[in-house]
């Protein structure tokens, strides 16, 4: 039971501040006492009605450029041109209009939640400011309240926990793939090309054939399974290899762009309260049970772009709140891969003699001008962003049929990038 730390126990400390100055200890004790028993009791607990907003039909809905249905609880998208598109047009969307249109669909995502999550969370942060001095002093010796979208999300592992690198932690969206997080449901499943995919904090789970009988039994199946249907990738683990510096026997394609973050806005005490931070995150691997170091039928691509801007809290957390930045992104790049495509030999698997694919454009997104296309050259203006993941060509998962990949993907090029404070920051590879 987390009763006293919902901000529906807000009024409630309030009033055991007031009780503070006149020392009643047993009324105190009394409240405390009835506050857990209706905490226990009450599944509805009331938020600001900025948190919680009411859909009218007056109000904007998104509206994707490509056809999504709806099938067993999961979006289905047709191509993986329609898949990619529409994560970048949720990506500069008003979050609002993209909520309105999970409601019109009946589904809700990870990213409707964390920024549910977000808005309540900064709600207490903004009503604890605004207290008289007295009462600030006594919440700044207590316990951080939390409110119940919070408290919800981190029970139903929507959010996670992360070092936030002084100490303390932050909560964010618990995934490997943050980019997927607006078009997945919230048990992390979507339909791609007729696949089922299954995004995680680990990784991915794909059902080849798109049999939904299969979904339960996902959780049965590792990185060893001889399943041909079903492909596991569990990227967090070669992650962690790389970090040791073993990235070789895994034979991982890297390029990843890191930064510290950059710490400015002192206060009076001379201490930062915001920090902001544009890093990418691009590396590939074999993936499924059925490959060797040298050849695979299917592989996976991660390169996306992530902007993160945080404030310190009232108790001088560090938090995503109600800072948020103009994001500007220019960036150009070229990729490759090697298969056996070219092998007379073979018709169907590995081979030994490889062709390498060299500097492929990404895949055309079509004619219509207003597609938000993950293809170089690409550019991204957006204003109010705290928390961006921003997936470009080749990210995800990839198949070679019927003769297989050779070598991961490889991605050579420059990102030039303005954030917050820092401006015309480049990053070339």
């Amino acid at each position: 039971m987390r009763g006293i730390r919902d901000e529906e126990n807000l009024s409630f400390i309030r009033n055991i501040t007031n009780m503070k100055r006149k020392n009643i200890l047993p009324l105190i004790i009394i409240s405390f006492v009835s506050l857990i028993i209706q905490s226990c009791n009450n599944d509805s607990i009331p938020v600001p009605s900025e948190v919680a907003p009411v859909f009218e039909k007056n109000q904007e809905v998104f509206q994707p450029s490509y056809e999504i249905q709806v099938v067993n609880g999961m979006l289905s998208f047709d191509s993986k041109i329609a898949f990619d598109v529409t994560k970048l047009e949720i990506a500069s969307s008003n979050r609002k209009a993209v909520d309105n249109w999970e409601k019109g669909l009946g589904i809700k995502t990870p990213a409707s939640i964390f920024s549910k999550v977000l808005l309540a969370e900064d709600s207490i942060n903004n009503h604890m400011k605004n207290l008289p001095k007295d009462e600030q002093e006594f919440y700044l010796n207590q316990p951080q309240i939390h409110s119940k979208e919070y408290n919800e999300a981190l029970e139903a592992e929507i959010i996670a926990l992360v070092d936030d690198g002084d100490g303390g932690q932050y909560f964010d969206l618990n995934l490997f793939d943050k980019t997927v997080a607006s078009v997945i449901n919230i048990d992390g499943l979507v339909v791609v090309e007729g696949r089922i995919f299954k995004f995680t904090v680990g990784g991915m789970k794909i059902i080849k054939d798109g049999d939904f009988s299969m979904v339960e039994k996902l959780s049965t199946f590792d990185s060893n399974t001889l399943d041909n249907n079903i492909i596991v990738a569990e990227l967090n683990e070669i992650g962690k290899k790389i970090t040791n510096e073993t990235s070789e026997e895994d034979w991982t394609n890297n390029w990843t762009q890191t930064m510290d973050w950059y710490y400015f806005d002192k206060n009076w005490l001379g201490n930062d309260q915001k920090r902001i931070k544009v890093w990418v995150d691009g590396h590939s691997e074999h993936i499924g049970s059925n490959y060797s170091y040298y050849c695979s039928q299917e592989l996976n691509c991660t390169f996306s772009v992530h902007a993160q801007a945080q404030e310190k809290n009232f108790w001088g957390n560090w938090v995503y709140g109600s800072y948020a930045a103009r994001l500007i992104l220019n960036a150009s790049w070229e990729y490759s891969y090697k298969d056996f495509s070219n092998d007379p030999y073979i018709q169907f698997g590995c081979g030994l003699y490889e062709t390498t694919k060299n500097y492929l454009p990404a895949y055309s997104c079509g004619v219509n001008p207003s597609y938000m296309c993950p293809t170089a050259p690409f550019y991204y203006n957006q204003t109010g962003v705290n928390h961006a993941s921003i997936n470009l060509t080749p990210h995800g998962a990839w198949s070679s049929n019927p003769k297989f990949f050779a070598d991961a993907f490889m991605v050579h090029g420059t990102i030039t990038w303005t954030f917050g404070p820092k401006g015309n920051q480049v990053y070339t590879w």
